[in-house]
């Protein structure tokens, strides 16, 4: 047989299609039992029915015969005949795995010995209950003659380990106790080599014998999408041509709208290219099901796999490096994450556990979830084993949060014991899962409780080849980085360099909102000569500077002169450090750079040979004016700002201390804006409720009557100023202004200031009386400075009322019905609370902690509609004052709201594996009362 025959190529391709589903579809019939879909079975049926039709034509005999004895069992299942269970679906999974095998290598198919599976089959059909007991030697033998494999790349644990037999208790700490006996087995026909235990299992898409690291080249595309590429280039042609007519005649106008025309298009052309590349994320979810099921059974386990979102699209450059490292995540979570039904039944939960693996997409990006309800990953057990191997000082750890010893699991070398120890469950080979996923631009986050389980949550970027990316300057050359690391731009004036930077050894550090971040310049990795722009005459000069907090001197001036001057002189604009906040995998860096250009998207390019040693380089780019930019791998640059131990532990006992200082004020932090309209005064605005900061021409703002627009996004942005609102100083007239763009009744609006200041985070009380009026909540010392605090709803409901959403008469009268406790220990946000509750109609009842808001509880147990708590609070912080709600059956039933300054995500996932229904801000009046109206129309359960 010709396999390049075009007739056998269609076959083979048909084949792999049928292939591809059956094993889903299996999984489905079994997990109905009794009940089972007769379509469903009909489906599986006509697909080995067509492999085998095709067999037979082209003399394949093997799979014929094979096909055949399969279609005799599903078509028992299909009559009534014989009613599917385990034993029975897990030979036709091994027999699918075996059709899937010969396949990949038909022209030696008919060579393969079946007697033990067709024996199986048979003995199925003729009613030998023994016959379906042997599934394990069936899936045993789908295992065996393996094809040699590509040298893997190196990980963790490079010395094979053997499968552990199972045990009642796998856990991720692995205690000593006493070794349960395992049921006796069938002996396999034909002995197969056990996988280590974090290898990927084989599947009916990626069975053992195939190379699964080897990509698949062939893409589906939708017809659609061809037509739509298809008009796309025949507008790329007219518009080429309306460019050259209007070129030759100099037609200025006309150049313009073809470059328009031109740049639409391209557009157009380029989303849709990206389309093609992009795949259901589904194509890797779907494995899993058979992953998790034969895990499950062997380890006697009862195991629940949920998955949401697999239609959530993702590159296919990505979806291939996105296998392995799940497959490690999933098989670690059934493994050592989930207990044993009987330490599940003594700890109160449900025998069957539940394993979440999901996918949404969020900011631009895709979140993937592996989620546990198991036992957790226990941060004493972890701290033990860091102390150990000696990767923190022992006073750090001890000062370290429970999540922030958790995330120790990924520093490399955490568990490359080749036996189980204590704690190898979760972090065995975890710092290989982070490596791989950041080398796609991704980041990984962990979050654990012990009890209730695990979180593993995966950001990725949408695709590899077109990215979204951050122009800097260095050395007058131009840099390109994803923007998916950029957590942050800072410039720090030429004043505050010396109290922002500090030194320690040869390493620097930066304060940022009360944090310490190691940073390093960028032109030191890059082995240039450090440059400033001379102000007057545009030139690039050699800037001496040895360290950052040096001041910048020029030739003529001697040490005596300097000294003679005296006092800090740092104050030039050249002097102002530009630093990108950036995250590789857990480590979160500064990079300290020339110039901040532009954000705008990029093209990826392969390095030419030549450069591909260089592992600080992801790629090149050609911008618009010709010039190459390289493309920075941040996840290689922070190899440079790795500290080494006794300087990392210098830099975590500053970070505590700053932290010390904070806490023991016993005021919330605050996440802020800080801006000015006018000349003098000072206004700060929660970064929670803003949408985006953009930058504007003032001659572009355009008003008409007494209302200020400007034309943004295809649309206009109706803008405000704070003078509108309040008794202040009006805005400043300058050539560029700014506007703080937030969401009102779901529609955009902008409030303009003259400058941005600064963000921080500060801990301090507000004055809710001195300064309070419409579009001021109150005011702060911030900086020395009185600051107001900017309700940029009350801007907008002082200029436009019926903007604004308003409770009607009705909504008054029905919220009257509903008591709300309100748990807040700043008088300033309590008393913020109340007023728009009372004005919304609700009855509210209030306490000062969460001690005070059990005791409230139980004197009006009957009659409190909804809890809304804080997370800060003395005596009993709102995590604890939630558990001790849910715990309570009296109580676990209500919905509660978390009213927060500010919300990490850390908290936000601490916060809903307490109990936390929704994560709202202080601040924001209108998402709070639209949540409210929410829970307030459901029924009670």
């Amino acid at each position: 047989m010709d396999l390049d025959d075009e007739t056998v190529a269609l076959y083979i391709e048909e084949a792999e299609e049928h292939l591809e589903g059956i094993e889903d579809d299996l999984l489905q019939i079994e997990a109905a039992g009794a009940d089972v879909d007769k379509d469903l079975v009909n489906k599986v049926f006509r697909a080995i029915h067509s492999i085998k039709g095709g067999a037979g034509f082209f003399g394949l005999d093997a799979v014929k015969d094979l096909g055949h004895d399969m279609e005799n069992v599903l078509n028992m299942i299909r009559n009534d005949e014989l009613v599917s269970n385990p034993e029975i679906v897990s030979v036709l999974l091994a027999s699918a795995d075996i059709l899937q095998q010969m396949f990949d290598d038909l022209a030696n198919s008919n060579d393969r010995d079946l007697t033990d599976i067709l024996a199986q089959l048979k003995g199925i059909t003729e009613g030998d209950a023994g016959a379906a007991d042997a599934a394990p030697a069936a899936e045993a033998e789908t295992k065996a003659e393996p094809k040699p494999e590509p040298e893997p790349e190196p990980v963790a644990e490079a010395a094979p380990e053997p499968e552990p037999e199972p045990q009642p208790e796998p856990e991720r700490e692995h205690e000593p106790q006493p070794k349960a006996e395992p049921k006796p087995k069938p002996e396999p026909a034909a002995a197969a080599p056990k996988a280590k235990p974090d290898a990927p299992a084989p599947s009916a898409k990626e069975p053992a014998g195939k190379p699964h690291a080897a990509p698949d080249n062939k893409l589906r595309v939708s017809v659609r999408l061809l037509d739509q590429l298809m008009t796309l280039a025949g507008e790329l042609v007219l518009t080429r041509n309306q460019m050259s007519i209007a070129t030759a005649a100099e037609d200025t106008s006309q150049v313009h709208q073809a470059t328009q025309r031109l740049d639409q298009i391209t557009s157009e052309l380029q989303e849709a290219i990206v389309s093609t590349r992009m795949q259901p994320v589904g194509v890797v979810f779907t494995k899993f099901r058979r992953v998790v099921r034969d895990m499950a059974r062997q380890l006697e386990k009862n195991i629940d796999l949920v998955i949401e979102g697999e239609e959530v699209e993702l590159d296919k450059t990505i979806i291939e490096g996105l296998s392995d490292p799940l497959t490690h995540l999933v098989r670690n979570a059934v493994d050592h994450g989930i207990e044993m039904p009987a330490a599940r039944r003594a700890s109160g939960k449900n025998e069957e556990a539940k394993l979440h693996l999901r996918a949404f997409h969020e900011a631009g990006q895709v979140i993937i979830e592996v989620a546990d309800d198991g036992r957790g990953i226990d941060p004493v057990k972890v701290k033990e084993k860091a102390i150990e191997k000696k990767l923190r000082d022992p006073a750090i750890l001890e000062a370290m949060s429970d999540a922030e010893l958790v995330k120790l699991i990924f520093l490399p070398g955490f568990s490359t014991a080749k036996e189980l120890t204590d704690i190898s469950g979760r972090g065995v080979g975890m710092d290989v899962v982070n490596t791989n996923l950041t080398q796609m631009g991704g980041v990984v986050d962990i979050s654990s409780t012990i009890g209730a389980g695990t979180t593993i949550r995966i950001k990725l970027p949408l695709t590899l080849a077109i990215i979204p990316s951050l122009i800097i300057s260095l050395c007058g050359k131009r840099y390109a980085v994803p923007q998916v690391n950029v957590q942050e731009l800072v410039r720090i004036p030429a004043a505050d360099v010396p109290d922002r930077i500090q030194s320690i050894g040869d390493s620097q550090i930066m304060r940022l909102r009360g944090e310490l971040l190691p940073i390093v310049r960028l032109n030191e990795i890059l082995n240039q000569e450090p440059v400033y722009r001379d102000r007057e005459t545009g030139e690039l000069r050699r800037d001496r500077r040895e360290r950052l907090v040096d001041r910048r001197s020029t030739q003529e001036e001697s040490p005596e002169h300097e000294q003679r001057k005296g006092g800090n002189r740092r104050k030039s604009f050249e002097s102002a450090v530009n630093v990108v906040v950036v995250l590789a995998g857990s480590l979160r860096y500064g990079l300290v750079v020339d110039q901040l250009l532009d954000s705008e998207e990029i093209v990826v390019k392969p390095l030419d040979s030549h450069f591909q040693a260089q592992k600080i380089y992801a790629g090149a780019t050609i911008q618009g004016d010709g010039g190459v930019a390289m493309i920075l791998d941040v996840v290689e640059l922070s190899r440079f700002v790795a500290l080494d131990a006794s300087r990392s532990d210098a830099v975590d006992s500053e970070r505590r201390k700053l932290q010390a200082l904070e806490n023991q004020s016993g005021v919330d932090k605050h996440s802020l804006l800080l801006v000015k309209s006018g000349e003098k005064e000072s206004f700060a605005i929660p970064l929670a409720l803003i949408t985006r900061i953009e930058s504007v021409e003032s001659s572009k703002i355009e008003v008409s009557g007494r209302r200020r627009t400007i034309i943004y996004r295809d649309g206009s942005l109706v803008l405000f100023t704070m003078d509108d609102a309040a008794d202040v100083e009006p805005l400043l007239d300058r050539e560029e202004l700014y506007i703080v763009v937030f969401g009102v009744n779901q529609r955009e609006v902008g409030l303009v200031v003259s400058s941005i200041e600064d963000t921080v985070n500060v801990s301090v009380e507000f004055d809710r009386e001195t300064f309070r009026q419409p579009g001021i909540f109150g005011s702060a010392i911030i900086r020395d400075r009185t600051t107001l605090l900017v309700d940029l709803l009350g801007v907008v409901e002082a200029v436009e009322p019926s903007w604004v959403q308003q409770v009607d008469e009705e909504r008054l009268s029905e919220n009257a019905g509903h008591n709300i406790l309100v748990v807040e220990d700043s008088k300033f946000f309590l008393d913020h609370l109340q007023q728009f509750l009372e004005g919304a109609g609700y009855t509210v009842m209030t306490a000062m902690n969460g001690q005070e808001g059990l005791d409230e509880l139980e004197k009006h147990q009957n009659s409190i509609s909804l809890v809304m708590t804080d997370i800060e609070m003395p005596v009993m912080n709102g995590f604890e004052f939630t558990e001790r709600i849910r715990a309570d059956s009296r109580f676990r039933h209500l919905p509660i709201i978390a009213v927060t300054s500010l919300a990490g995500d850390v908290d936000k996932a601490h916060g809903f594996q307490a109990g936390v229904n929704e994560y709202l801000i202080k601040l924001d009046k209108e998402e709070i009362l639209n949540c409210l109206d929410r829970y307030m129309e459901q029924p009670a359960n």
